[in-house]
């Protein structure tokens, strides 16, 4: 049960991840600051490459 807990919450952490990198990416859309379009990017990169998250979807639209 521990296991199945820990495994849905990582997965979690890294979907939160992904909505981070959108907020970022909205943020460097009104501030053409490029340090939010590198954050989002680097929170994309971690998402990816997750076990849990390589196939979710927002992570690559």
């Amino acid at each position: 049960m521990l296991i199945l807990v820990l495994t849905v919450s990582i997965a979690e952490a890294q979907k939160n991840k992904m909505y981070s990198a959108e907020t970022n990416m909205k943020a460097y859309v009104q501030s053409k600051n490029p340090d939010d379009l590198l954050q989002a990017k680097q929170l994309i990169d971690e998402v990816v490459k997750h076990e849990k998250t390589i196939g979710f979807w927002k992570a690559w639209y």
